[in-house]
């Protein structure tokens, strides 16, 4: 887990030339609805605005995320939205536009998450996969003994029944348990979750990873 802190005024980072003024992550967000809002004011066509989010939780709450995913697409407006845990996210947006959240999203890639007492984030995955209608099979065998007076014959009586069951299609402990770049998709254009192996890419090394001071 990563905590992350906001400050309260600008950031600074040292460079060649000097000290640069970073935007807060408040006028981050402004900028970006004034982009949205210009975005809304064209016409529909092919334009493309995107608006990636990774660890949502972790830059506070965003007024009007709820709504943008909800207009924004048809004026080509495209969200991403990023997290771990669902409680999380919860406890910062409410339960009920946590959910809305999550429902606006066309496209849904679920990778391996974690459980707690509640059944976790790995449940609610589960849940949102769905669940699926088996059909099972119950056979049962009865067999008679022969009578003392040898009048009748042992026999064996086979007797199958069926019956409809419903079950998650994927259980929590079977999300918990996914590889690394394991995961499933499911795609707005299509009705069914897949799973999905991504390729483990390998970065080239630009720098070292610590430099200790001299």
């Amino acid at each position: 887990m990563v905590n992350a802190v906001r400050p309260n005024g600008p950031r600074t980072t040292n460079t060649s030339s000097g000290t640069k003024l970073l935007p807060r992550p408040n006028a981050q967000r402004e900028s970006g609805k004034e982009r949205a809002a210009e975005t809304s004011s064209q016409p529909e066509g092919d334009h493309r605005l995107w608006f990636v989010v990774d660890e949502l939780d972790a830059l506070g709450r965003i007024d009007g995320l709820k709504d943008a995913l909800a207009r924004l697409r048809k004026f080509g407006g495209r969200c991403v939205l990023g997290f771990q845990s669902i409680g999380q996210v919860s406890a910062l947006y409410g339960q009920g536009e946590a959910q809305t959240l999550v429902e606006n999203c066309g496209n849904t890639a679920i990778f391996r998450c974690s459980a707690s007492e509640g059944g976790g984030t790995s449940r609610f995955a589960s849940k949102l996969i769905g669940e699926r209608e088996v059909i099972r099979q119950t056979q049962s065998i009865a067999r008679s003994t022969p009578s003392i007076f040898g009048n009748q014959t042992p026999s064996k009586t086979k007797t199958t029944s069926e019956h409809y069951a419903t079950e998650a299609a994927v259980l929590p402990s079977e999300i918990e348990q996914l590889a690394d770049g394991q995961g499933l998709v499911k795609f707005a254009s299509q009705p069914e979750w897949r799973r999905v192996q991504f390729p483990d890419v390998k970065q080239t090394k630009v720098a070292a990873a610590f430099v200790p001071r001299t």
